[in-house]
């Protein structure tokens, strides 16, 4: 499971361009797998509850990181509304930010890029892209630090 991440994180590194990154992403998310499944074969090889406990922990923080370079795969470049002007746009509204938010609380607060004449704040989608990274930049620490901590207890 680890590695389906560290694939992606070798990409977002890199500075790859969206097709790369989404290849990678594809590919990380086949080997990755479907997460319950996954994360009830890790319990079943861990006796002790707080290895358990752990291994559970890990499970989660993994499928946090992959869902936010999911997530961010949407962000790469401008957005196109063909339904009522087919410019793109470079920004986000209010209630996207809000939307994402909700889904990874731990997101860092971005800087408004545009404020519309009623008072609107509009938000840069690369910043969105980065902070969404960033996220699972930080999960997948989490989870490469609950696996050090797991191999400790001799598991």
């Amino acid at each position: 499971m680890l590695s389906a991440v560290q694939d992606v994180e070798i990409v977002v590194s890199a500075g790859a361009t969206e097709d790369q990154y989404s290849q990678r992403l594809t590919d990380a998310l086949l080997k990755f797998g479907k997460l319950d499944e996954v994360c009830k074969h890790a319990l079943t090889h861990f006796a002790e509850p707080a290895q358990q406990n752990l291994s559970a922990q890990i499970c989660q923080h993994l499928g946090t990181a992959l869902d936010a370079y999911t997530y961010a795969k949407g962000y790469f470049g401008p957005e196109y509304n063909l339904g009522f002007d087919i410019s793109p746009t470079y920004n986000l509204n209010d209630a996207d930010y809000a939307r994402v938010r909700e889904r990874f609380p731990m997101l860092e607060d971005l800087p408004i890029a545009d404020t519309g004449t009623e008072g609107h704040k509009f938000y840069a989608r690369s910043m969105m892209l980065q902070a969404l990274w960033k996220v699972a930049g930080h999960e997948s620490q989490a989870a490469k630090d609950l696996i050090e901590k797991l191999a400790q207890m001799g598991a």
